[in-house]
């Protein structure tokens, strides 16, 4: 994957604009504070540890940054039938527990199962910061007839 992708984005990692490299979320070959944001999509159901994963998040994410999670809910995911031995679905509790035990105070869970087909994003600010707010937001109902 890193050597495809390095290829696909030559002219930006020529520039300097991208850099490819293998790791987990668990142990990022990483150096703290390199990351103002970070982006995941349907990948925490691989994690091996929230509270891991969720911490070296906040390792290399600077004093004030955000990362964003986007990923289904358990009760949704339950129903694809997933291989149990490599795929762990995930509740937005247990997710937003992980994220706080980590070291993120100002969390924010946006459910955006029934709009469009979107996901569940887990947003933070400030990792190790002053405020302790967690927010459910009301999810808007879906224009189409999706069944969550």
């Amino acid at each position: 994957m890193v050597s495809a992708a390095t290829r696909r984005f030559a002219d930006a990692v020529r520039s300097g604009r991208a850099e490819f490299r293998v790791g987990t979320v668990e142990n990022m070959p990483l150096p703290d504070v390199a990351f103002e944001k970070a982006l995941s999509v349907h990948t925490i159901y691989f994690w091996q540890s929230l509270r891991d994963g969720s911490a070296e998040l906040a390792r290399v994410l600077r004093p004030g940054g955000r990362v964003v999670l986007g990923f289904l809910p358990k009760a949704h995911m339950d129903q694809m039938n997933m291989p149990a031995d490599i795929f762990t679905p995930r509740e937005p509790g247990e997710v937003l527990a992980a994220l706080q035990v980590g070291g993120f105070s100002d969390t924010e869970v946006r459910d955006r199962t029934r709009e469009a087909h979107g996901s569940l994003e887990v947003c933070e600010d400030e990792p190790g910061g002053r405020s302790q707010r967690a927010n459910r937001l009301a999810s808007r109902p879906c224009s189409c007839n999706h069944k969550v």
